[in-house]
Parts: structure tokens; sequence; C-alpha cells
């Protein structure tokens, strides 16, 4: 009877560490998909609401998409991440031709 109960007890702590393992996994996974969102938002300076205007690069005004965000450089994003815009002064890549 000892034996039956030994083996048992044994079967279900190695189930429950299996369990444990899985969900450990699971963790690690949503944190680092938590870490990614928070460096994404690190590089929002500003989110548009769809109603104000901003001036662009080239001195015009013009009302960004609900949803979209302005970055750290100053580029607009819609919310796909896409650039749609520009604030401040016109930045020219240095290995632009023509």
């Amino acid at each position: 009877m000892k034996r039956y109960l030994g083996i048992f007890i044994l079967t279900v702590m190695v189930g429950l560490s299996g369990c444990a393992s899985d969900t450990d996994s699971d963790t690690q996974v949503s944190s680092r998909a938590y870490s990614m969102q928070m460096q994404q938002n690190q590089n929002r300076v500003q989110t548009f609401n769809g109603r104000r205007q901003i001036r662009s690069s080239d001195g015009s005004m013009w009302t960004p998409p609900a949803g979209s965000y302005q970055d750290k450089d100053g580029y607009i994003l819609d919310k796909d991440g896409t650039t749609i815009g520009q604030t401040g002064p016109l930045k020219i890549p240095k290995d632009a031709v023509g």
C-alpha cells in the first residue's frame, strides 16, 4: 500500500512540475511582449486625436489622423507605424541622390 501511495505522490509531483514549466514559459513570452510594447511607447513623444492641427516641416498646417503619433525624431507615424509626415526642419538623409 505504501508503495502505491509513494508512486501516486511522485506522479502528482512530476505532473505539477511540468505544469509550472509551461506557466513559466508563458510568463517569459508575455514579459518579452510587454518589454517590446514599453520600448515602442518610449519612442512616442505625442499621440494625436484626429482634431488638433500641427505644422509640418514645409510650414503647412494639417491634421494627423486619430491614433497616429510623433516619435522622438519628429516623424509622424500612423497607428500601424508607417511614416505619414514630419515636424520640425526637413531632414534629408546623407545617402540621398538628386
